[in-house]
């Protein structure tokens, strides 16, 4: 069995890195990644106009988190899932 030149496997693995990262996080409309409540965290849902970002924090609760699910809306507004913590 012939070995694979290190200039190709180099190539290949560049490749797949590349790939891997093409499509943003913010493109999936569910995320699957949710990661367990700890003691002290809290889950917010904020509705948005747009899509949400990826960080919310709010002053005026001392929320601060991050998305972990979005859902859309019939009304062309989406619903954003963070946990966080109040700060």
């Amino acid at each position: 069995m012939k070995k694979m030149p290190v200039a190709l496997m180099l190539a290949a693995t560049v490749f797949a890195g590349v790939a891997t990262y093409t499509v943003p996080a913010q493109a999936a409309t569910n995320s699957v990644v949710k990661p367990e409540l700890d003691e002290g965290m809290v889950k917010l849902e904020v509705y948005f106009s747009s899509y949400p970002p990826n960080n919310y924090s709010d002053e005026n609760t001392g929320f601060n988190g991050w998305l972990v699910g979005v859902t859309p809306l019939p009304n062309g507004q989406y619903k954003g899932t963070y946990y966080g913590y109040m700060y």
